[in-house]
C-alpha cells in the first residue's frame, strides 16, 4: 500500500482542503501517515499571508523533498511556482486553482484565477486530519476586498461562494460521521452571497446530530441585527464570535482600506453585547503598521482591554510584497512593532484571566477533544479551552465545575 503524508500551514480553509485531498487519496487505496514517516508522497498545503509563514513554507517544502516526492499547492505556491519548482524531489506545483486536481495529478497546474469557479469538495468521513469531534466547511473562497496590507486577493483571488445546498450535504455527510461540532469557514466568510449568512446558520442549525455549529473570523461590517437574531435563536449556535478588526484607531484602519471606522466598530461590537449578551469575543489586530505613532498604538491597546476581547490574535505587521502597503512611508521599525505587539499581548491576557476567574465555581459543558493518560482536555460553548481528569473519550460532552484558571486555561472537576 502506498504512503502518503500532508502538512498544513494557515488557515482552517487549509485545513479543510488538505482533508479533502486525503478523503481522495483514501478512496484510491493510499495510506494516510504522519509527516515524520517515510512515504511515497509528501503533500504541503501553503501559506504566504505572514513572512513568517512563506519561510516556513519553504522550509516545509525543502524538508520533505529531501526525503520523497513532494506536491506544494496554496498561497505560498500560488505566488512563488518557479522558486518551488526548482527545489529537487519537488514534482508538482500548484496554486489555488483546481488544487484538488493538481495533488491528484489530474490535471495541469495552473495559477490564473479567471473563470475560476469554486474548489469542488464535499466531504464525507473521517481521515484524522480533522479533530475526531470538529469539522470545518468551507462555505467560499477567496476575498473581494483590498485592504493595503494584504496578499491573499492575489493568492486566492475574488470571492466565490458555494452553493448553499452544497453546504448543507456537506454538513450532513459529517455529522453522520460523528462530527458533532460544524465551524464554516472561507477565506472572508462575510462575503458568503448565496443566501444570508442568517439563513446558512438556521438550516445547518436543523441538521440531526450537530450540537454545536461555529462561524470563521467575521468582517464587522457584516455584523447586523437579522444575523445575530439567528444566532441567537439556534438551538446550537455557540457564544463566541471572531472579529476581523486590525486596528482601533479611525487613521490608521483608513490606511488599511477597512470599511469602517473605529466608531462604526463600535457600534457592531455594541450590537452584538445587545442581542448576545453572552457571547465571548475575540479578535484579529496588526500592530505597527506603516506611520502607526506611540499614541495610536496605544488608542488600540485601549479598545482591545475596553471591549473585553476574550483573546486577541495579534501580529506585528508583515510587508508583503506586491501590497501597497509595503511601499508606503513610514515604515515601523520592526523592533518597535514587536515591542506593541507584546504589549498588546500583556494586556489583554490580563483581561482574559479577568474574564475565566468569572467561571472559577459556574459549571460548563466541554467537548472533550482529547484524553492523554487521563487528562482531557476540550472546549466550552464560547471556546475556552479547559482540562480535567477522568476516563473520556474525544467526542464526549462533559459537565465539568471549574475549579481554577491557569495561562488562559479552565481547570476543572467532572461532575
Amino acid at each position: 500500500m502506498k504512503k502518503v503524508a500532508f502538512y498544513t500551514l494557515g488557515c482552517r480553509v487549509n485545513q479543510y482542503e488538505t482533508n479533502g485531498f486525503a478523503e481522495e487519496y483514501i478512496k484510491q487505496g493510499w495510506q494516510v501517515c504522519g509527516f515524520d514517516e517515510d512515504c511515497d508522497l509528501y503533500v504541503i498545503n501553503t501559506c504566504a499571508v505572514t513572512a513568517e509563514s512563506a519561510r516556513k513554507s519553504g522550509q516545509m517544502i525543502r524538508r520533505a523533498a529531501k526525503r520523497g516526492d513532494t506536491v506544494a499547492v496554496g498561497c505560498y505556491s500560488q505566488l512563488c511556482p518557479d522558486k518551488i519548482s526548482a527545489i529537487p524531489g519537488v514534482i508538482r506545483v500548484g496554486g489555488n486553482v483546481n488544487k484538488k486536481a493538481v495533488v491528484m495529478n489530474t490535471q495541469t497546474p495552473s495559477f490564473s484565477f479567471e473563470g475560476c469557479g469554486y474548489e469542488n469538495f464535499c466531504l464525507e468521513g473521517k481521515t484524522d486530519l480533522f479533530s475526531s469531534c470538529r469539522a470545518y466547511v468551507k462555505i467560499q473562497d477567496g476575498c473581494p476586498n483590498k485592504c493595503t496590507y494584504c496578499i491573499i486577493p492575489t493568492a486566492r483571488g475574488n470571492a466565490r461562494s458555494r452553493e448553499l445546498v452544497d453546504i448543507m450535504q456537506e454538513c450532513r455527510n459529517l455529522a453522520d460521521a460523528g462530527y458533532s461540532e460544524i465551524g464554516l469557514t472561507g477565506i472572508e466568510v462575510s462575503a458568503y452571497d448565496k443566501a444570508p449568512l442568517g439563513e446558512v446558520i438556521k438550516q445547518v442549525s436543523e441538521i440531526e446530530g450537530i450540537k454545536r455549529l461555529r462561524l470563521g473570523s467575521l468582517t464587522p461590517t457584516c455584523i447586523d441585527r437579522p444575523l445575530l437574531e439567528a444566532m441567537r435563536d439556534s438551538r446550537v449556535f455557540c457564544n463566541h464570535l471572531h472579529l476581523s478588526v486590525q486596528s482601533g484607531c479611525t487613521r490608521i484602519l483608513n490606511l488599511m482600506r477597512r470599511k469602517y471606522n473605529k466608531e462604526q466598530l463600535q457600534q457592531r461590537i455594541d450590537l452584538i453585547r445587545e442581542v448576545l449578551p453572552q457571547a465571548m469575543l475575540s479578535a484579529d489586530i496588526i500592530t505597527g503598521f506603516p506611520t502607526e505613532t506611540d499614541g495610536e498604538a496605544e488608542e488600540t491597546l485601549q479598545f482591545c482591554v475596553n471591549n473585553r476581547f476574550m483573546h486577541v490574535h495579534s501580529f506585528p505587521y508583515s510587508e508583503r510584497p506586491g501590497t501597497e502597503a509595503a511601499v508606503m512611508s513610514g515604515q515601523v521599525d520592526k523592533k518597535i512593532r514587536a515591542m506593541r505587539n507584546d504589549k498588546l499581548i500583556s494586556a489583554t491576557n490580563k483581561v482574559r484571566e479577568q474574564l475565566l476567574a468569572f467561571r472559577i465555581g459556574t459549571k460548563q459543558i466541554i467537548l472533550t477533544e482529547k484524553n492523554v493518560c487521563g487528562v482531557c482536555t476540550g472546549h466550552t460553548e464560547d471556546f475556552i479551552e479547559c482540562s480535567f481528569e477522568g476516563d473520556f473519550k474525544a467526542g464526549d460532552y462533559v459537565l465539568v465545575n471549574i475549579i481554577s484558571q491557569k495561562n488562559g486555561i479552565l481547570k476543572g472537576e467532572a461532575i
